[in-house]
């Protein structure tokens, strides 16, 4: 499954539309760059006496209205809303955020970068590729 920012850089690629479902800016997720998960990785590899199970993401939850704004700002195009699918109402969960406790508690210390940073970085290389 693409990550939601190649997916809406791909909708505005192709039509100029980044289309969210009406109430994003409330549907919060915590989107991680992959560079931080291979810090948190790199961490256990480094401290292998540590094991248990650990929250992997930023701590900081952001909307998916933010996270096609900061697609806007490298891809002409423009947001609009849609309905949600009935079937996906009932089930659609509006918040994830992780609790990097034991992650902290662990030792590893690294900030995370901020979703502005991230999808900058992101969209320069879709731009600098074939996409």
């Amino acid at each position: 499954m693409a990550s939601c920012a190649f997916g809406f850089a791909e909708q505005a690629r192709l039509t100029g539309e980044i289309k969210l479902f009406e109430g994003s800016d409330k549907f919060l997720r915590d989107f991680i760059h992959v560079d931080d998960v291979v810090a948190v990785v790199m961490h256990f590899i480094q401290t292998p006496h540590i094991s248990g199970v650990f929250n992997c993401g930023t701590g900081e939850a952001r909307s998916f209205l933010e996270l096609a704004c900061e697609v806007q700002k490298h891809r002409q195009s423009k947001i609009t809303e849609i309905k949600m699918p009935k079937e996906l109402e009932a089930n659609y969960q509006k918040l994830t955020k992780s609790d990097n406790m034991m992650l902290i508690a662990s030792g590893f210390k690294q900030e995370f970068m901020s979703l502005e940073q991230g999808i900058d970085i992101y969209m320069k290389q879709l731009e600098g590729s074939c996409l």
